[in-house]
C-alpha cells in the first residue's frame, strides 16, 4: 500500500475489523499504517461493525490525510480518532455515526475547511476554535454539547451550525467570525446574549434561536 493515494468505500457492506477478522475495532491501529501517502479516505456502509470503536490512533501514520468521509449509520461509537498527526487535512465529515466524547480542536490542522460531526453523541464542551483561517463551514448539531467558549480569529467561517444540543448560558461573542453567513442555535438552553456579539456580523442571512430560554430583555438586546 505505499503507494496508495484515494481509497473509496462509499456505499458498500464493508464491515471493518482486519484480515485475522478480529472485530474489537472497526478500524484497528494497522489498518492504514503501510499507506504513508494515503490521502482521501471515504467510507460509507450500514453493515460496520455495531457498536465498534476506531483505535484512537488509526491515522497516526497518514501524515498526507486531507480528505475523510466517515458515515457508519450510528453503528460506530468511541472516542473520535486523533488528527494530530495529520497537519494537511482539509476536509473531515463523520456525520451520523454514535461518536463520544470530546471534539478536536484542529490545533494541529491549520488547513481545515470543513468540519462535519453532526448527529452523533459529543458532549461536554465546545473547544475554542482559533487562528483556524480556512474554516468555512462548522456542523455540530444534534449532539449533547453543554458549553462553548468564543471563538477566535476564524475570518472565513460562513456556516456555524450548533442547533439541537444541550447549550446553555450565554450566547458566545462571535465578533471574531466576521464573515458568517448562517447561524443556528435553536433548541438549546441558552438564557442570555451579550450586546453587541453580532452588531458587526454584516454578511449574516440566516439567524434561528428558537427554543432556547432567553428572557425578554436578552431578545430586546440582539440587532445585527
Amino acid at each position: 500500500n505505499q503507494s496508495l493515494v484515494r481509497l473509496n468505500l462509499y456505499e458498500t457492506s464493508i464491515k471493518g475489523g482486519d484480515e485475522l477478522d478480529n472485530e474489537d475495532l472497526v478500524i484497528h491501529k494497522e489498518t492504514f499504517a503501510e499507506a504513508p501517502e494515503l490521502s482521501e479516505l471515504t467510507i460509507r456502509s450500514n453493515r460496520l461493525l455495531l457498536d465498534t470503536k476506531i483505535h484512537p490512533e488509526a491515522f497516526i501514520d497518514n501524515p498526507k490525510l486531507t480528505r475523510l468521509y466517515y458515515l457508519s449509520y450510528r453503528r460506530t461509537n468511541g472516542n473520535l480518532p486523533s488528527f494530530a498527526s495529520n497537519p494537511q487535512l482539509y476536509y473531515v465529515y463523520m456525520h451520523y455515526n454514535k461518536f463520544s466524547g470530546f471534539l478536536p480542536n484542529f490545533a494541529s490542522n491549520p488547513n481545515i475547511y470543513y468540519a462535519r460531526f453532526s448527529y452523533n453523541e459529543l458532549d461536554g464542551f465546545i473547544p475554542v476554535y482559533k487562528n483556524l483561517t480556512n474554516l468555512r463551514y462548522l456542523f455540530i448539531n444534534n449532539n449533547k454539547f453543554s458549553s462553548m467558549n468564543p471563538p477566535e480569529n476564524l475570518p472565513k467561517l460562513e456556516y456555524f451550525y450548533a442547533h439541537n444540543n444541550l447549550l446553555s448560558g450565554e450566547i458566545p461573542d462571535l465578533s471574531e467570525c466576521p464573515k458568517l453567513r448562517n447561524l443556528l442555535l435553536f433548541n438549546n438552553s441558552f438564557t442570555n446574549y451579550k450586546t453587541g456579539s453580532l452588531a458587526e456580523s454584516y454578511y449574516l442571512r440566516y439567524v434561528d434561536l428558537t427554543n432556547n430560554n432567553l428572557s425578554q430583555q436578552s431578545l430586546s438586546q440582539l440587532y445585527f
